[in-house]
């Protein structure tokens, strides 16, 4: 997951670098950048840091940009700010909402405030109130916090340093916005950045250095560090608290979607070309999300289950579509996590046909083609284009060993049909064997002529659901070993 955190001010950079590990630098068009990694309770956090400086355009500016460049999922502005009341020195505020207490209209009458407000996140405000509840984000400062407390409050912010109560401008606030609490000159910005992305959670959390009235004397003391560090104390504990699982939904990578998309294929799959009578409690309920997106791909593989290309057509048409359904891939990776903790493997890896290296040894003295009697405990269905292949082994005679004759034919073809059988197309290699022995007047060995129909007569039983999947599987490969028995 994803966090960008923007810092008007160097010191406030500083105090928010130090909670991160594995720190690099990165610019991107004229932007500086740090990268680091924060570890919370829940989440792996990837923690993206600009210090854009101060105002609320340039922290809009610097904001948008970032948004567009790393896509965060949380974006917080962590930094200082002036008290206006119910607030002392060293304690920590944290805005629900900020006004720009600029925008207004000049008349003849004068200056006609018009303050535009901008929200923050109602999820991440909760975990703020966990937050203030609790003492524990003091161990993330240096001198303890004692005297320190976390309030929650609204935010005037405008683009004028405000270091006096006898002036315009706080009078204007006074008047206007007697419910802001501390002020600032960045909020509003980063609000009007946030607003056109309902997408990110943000927030901002600000120490208080100073109060309106004597800034000049608070500034002496040195507040501002202690109050950045409290600031970035207070937003780090709220990361370490976050569980964002359920408002926000982050898109699996690349590796996580195909094994998304793999444990599906597995797992529900061979219960739909069983014909559905086996869809039930979360099978049921993964297909009932999947199956709009690819009836027609799986209607195709119904018609002919051992063909890997349209194998493949489901398993790409399922990606593509779940690529960019960030909530539909959570859900489907929770109902994956239950089918398997409900049925379990049970030892059992289930592997696709057009996977299986025909002839290559799987385990001990078993070969592809061999009968294998399989011993297990679990509830999950294997498809008609499936190899089980189990912890417990026993060997039977493979029909190979049957086999008398063989076909002598030339290298290239013979690497040919090996490679069609290894891609899981045995059917177009005996198709390809019998046009070869047509073309050169050679009669087939009975035994072809016998595999070619047993494997139409299967083809025809498994379209007619007339065999089983274990034994359509066991037939299949005891096919292939013979076939690659006769053209060896």
């Amino acid at each position: 997951m994803t966090v960008l955190i923007l810092t008007p001010l160097p010191l406030e950079y500083e105090a928010v670098s130090r909670h991160l590990t594995d720190k690099k630098s990165i610019v991107k068009e004229g932007a500086a950048y740090e990268i680091g990694r924060f570890k919370g309770r829940h989440h792996d956090y990837e923690v993206v840091v600009r210090e854009p400086g101060m105002k609320n355009v340039d922290m809009a500016l610097a904001a948008e940009r970032a948004i567009q460049h790393w896509q965060p999922q949380i974006a917080l502005l962590i930094g200082i700010a002036g008290g206006i009341k119910d607030l002392k020195i060293g304690d920590v505020a944290i805005a629900k909402s900020a006004f720009n207490y600029d925008s207004g209209k000049e008349s003849d009458n004068g200056f006609l405030p018009r303050p535009v407000e901008y929200t923050f996140s109602e999820e991440l405000l909760a975990y703020a109130q966990v937050v203030q509840r609790s003492d524990h984000w003091k161990k993330r400062t240096t001198d303890g916090a004692s005297n320190a407390s976390v309030l929650i409050a609204s935010v005037a912010a405008g683009d004028k340093v405000v270091a006096a109560v006898n002036n315009s401008t706080f009078q204007r606030i006074e008047q206007f916005l007697s419910h802001t609490k501390f002020l600032e000159m960045e909020a509003a910005g980063f609000g009007l950045a946030i607003q056109r992305h309902r997408n990110i959670h943000a927030l901002v959390i600000r120490g208080i250095s100073d109060l309106c009235a004597g800034k000049g004397e608070t500034d002496k003391g040195n507040w501002q560090v202690v109050a950045a560090e409290r600031a970035a104390a207070v937003g780090f504990e709220l990361l370490e608290a976050l569980d964002c699982s359920s408002f926000i939904k982050v898109s699996l990578s690349e590796m996580e979607l195909t094994e998304l998309v793999k444990s599906i294929y597995d797992h529900v799959l061979p219960a739909v070309l069983d014909g559905g009578e086996k869809l039930s409690g979360p099978i049921q309920a993964i297909w009932g999300k999947i199956g709009p997106f690819v009836t027609k791909e799986v209607e195709k593989l119904i018609k002919d289950p051992g063909n890997g290309d349209r194998q493949a057509a489901v398993r790409t048409k399922l990606e593509d579509e779940l690529e960019e359904q960030a909530s539909l891939q959570q859900e489907l990776t929770q109902l994956i996590e239950t089918l398997k903790s409900k049925h379990g493997d049970a030892g059992i890896s289930i592997v696709n046909s057009k996977n299986v290296i025909a002839g290559s040894i799987t385990s001990r003295n078993l070969h592809v083609g061999d009968i294998v009697k399989k011993s297990h405990k679990s509830r999950d269905q294997v498809g008609r284009d499936k190899v089980l292949i189990t912890n417990n082994y026993t060997n039977v005679e493979p029909l190979s060993s049957k086999i008398q004759n063989k076909i002598i034919i030339p290298d290239d073809l013979k690497a040919e049909l090996q490679k069609l059988i290894q891609n899981g197309r045995p059917e177009q290699a005996l198709d390809k064997l019998a046009i070869f022995s047509k073309e050169h007047s050679m009669a087939l060995p009975h035994e072809v002529l016998a595999l070619s129909d047993r494997w139409q007569d299967m083809a025809y039983k498994i379209r007619m659901g007339l065999i089983s999947h274990e034994n359509a599987v066991l037939n299949r490969n005891q096919i292939v070993n013979a076939l690659i028995h006769i053209i060896s």
